[in-house]
């Protein structure tokens, strides 16, 4: 069976918590933490609940494992056959608030006669990790369920879904997912480069379904980010021979070759017009970056290294620039 309780975190004195439970049954004692001014409590309290007995004055303890901290809802389990004092049990509830132990609540319980079937709990969080690179966008396709075995879809269609990425869990808030809904119970998390290489290393995530009732988390867990963040493509100015032949020749030392029937792509040697090596300029060439020549700038596509000597860079627009012969050639990253 399951029995719910809201529980006041008052700084001056402990809540009153009195209840009923069924003997011979599991028990899900569902707690909401508010603060005194009815706000969820939005933090894990690592709370535990102490049942003394009043004929034998002995203790038991269950742990309530926060199972929805962005509404403050804990949850803790009493098998079935543990409440046998038939006199019943002094309750106290301890946690920690602002990084101290606390007496959150005290109260009695009182064990009733019952027989039935096990009760199913209100609702259960999937915990699944995500690791991320840096330097990657993240797409992640979620299909949601509305039941555990995955045999019923979950209803969208008064429902939105937001997810998030925090610093800990019930830590601070960093970024938001984008979240493309695919169909009736699938939707995309979407994180853009910068938003990733934004993040530490380590940090939490959670997803929320919310309706005009209310929140409820559905999925969460940690985020591992790995790998290097590379630094932008330095803005280099420097000279090259651009030439535009009717054919798509390779390139001599200091030219450009951007062929009139292939406009899309440019041939750069690797060595500049002064003779200057440019292999690490132009290795670090990344989809994005721009390339300017007078007064045409092109976005790379992508880089190809030919071992004769040079670039081939696909680009776009598929034009050509009004100069020719040596001039200085623009190299910057994206706007």
């Amino acid at each position: 069976m399951n029995v719910t309780r809201m529980c006041v975190i008052n700084p001056i004195e402990p809540s009153p918590l009195s209840l009923r439970m069924a003997s011979g049954v599991d028990t899900y004692l569902n707690l909401n933490f508010v603060t005194t001014a009815g706000i969820a409590v939005t933090s894990d309290l690592v709370s535990q609940l102490q049942l003394t007995g009043r004929s034998d004055a002995r203790t038991k303890t269950y742990f309530l494992p926060a199972t929805d901290i962005a509404n403050g809802r804990a949850r803790a389990m009493i098998p079935g056959g543990d409440l046998t004092d038939p006199s019943g049990y002094r309750l106290r509830l301890v946690g920690t608030v602002n990084g101290a132990a606390a007496l959150l609540a005290t109260g009695t319980v009182m064990p009733t006669p019952a027989a039935g079937l096990e009760a199913i709990p209100e609702d259960v969080i999937d915990s699944v990790d995500l690791t991320f690179d840096y330097d990657s966008p993240v797409d992640i396709d979620v299909t949601l369920w509305a039941d555990a075995g995955k045999g019923s879809p979950y209803d969208m269609t008064t429902t939105t879904i937001t997810a998030s990425v925090y610093a800990s869990r019930g830590g601070a808030g960093l970024v938001p997912f984008s979240v493309t809904v695919l169909s009736s119970n699938q939707v995309k998390l979407s994180l853009t480069v910068e938003q990733v290489n934004a993040l530490p290393a380590a940090c939490w995530w959670s997803l929320v379904a919310s309706t005009s009732a209310g929140a409820t988390t559905l999925c969460e867990g940690n985020v591992a980010v790995s790998g290097t963040i590379e630094p932008p493509l330095p803005v280099t100015t420097d000279s090259w021979n651009y030439v535009k032949p009717a054919t798509a020749d390779a390139p001599t030392t200091g030219q450009i070759v951007h062929s009139n029937i292939t406009q899309g792509n440019l041939k750069i040697s690797a060595l500049s017009q002064p003779g200057i090596d440019r292999v690490p300029l132009l290795a670090d060439l990344e989809e994005g970056d721009r390339i300017t020549i007078g007064a045409v700038t092109w976005t790379v596509r992508f880089t190809h290294y030919d071992p004769a000597g040079f670039y081939e860079v696909a680009v776009t627009p598929t034009a050509q620039a009004a100069v020719s012969g040596v001039t200085p050639v623009l190299f910057e990253p994206p706007a």
